[in-house]
């Protein structure tokens, strides 16, 4: 899984694909129990592990323009799962 999701948004990113697996491996042990388990196990999850990683860079890329637009800039990365936090 995280193989998959470095190869599709780059080595550079293996730390947010690491945090990716593993917030989509909560979501389906929190969603399954409730609505069973899909038909298609490991396409399920590598598809919600692609729209969190292309949420979180998203979210990363907007609030990166919003603090320059503000005038000051992050002294290092800010990763997404703080993000997620700060915008709660």
């Amino acid at each position: 899984m995280i193989s998959t999701l470095a190869r599709i948004f780059g080595i550079e990113h293996l730390n947010l694909a690491e945090d990716v697996v593993q917030e989509t491996l909560a979501r389906a042990l929190q969603t399954w129990p409730y609505y069973g388990i899909p038909r298609n196990p490991s396409a399920w999850i590598t598809q919600v592990a692609k729209n969190l990683a292309r949420a979180c860079r998203r979210a990363s890329t907007v609030t990166k323009v919003k603090t320059m637009q503000a005038g000051w800039m992050y002294s290092s990365p800010i990763e997404c799962m703080q993000l997620r936090l700060l915008a709660a």
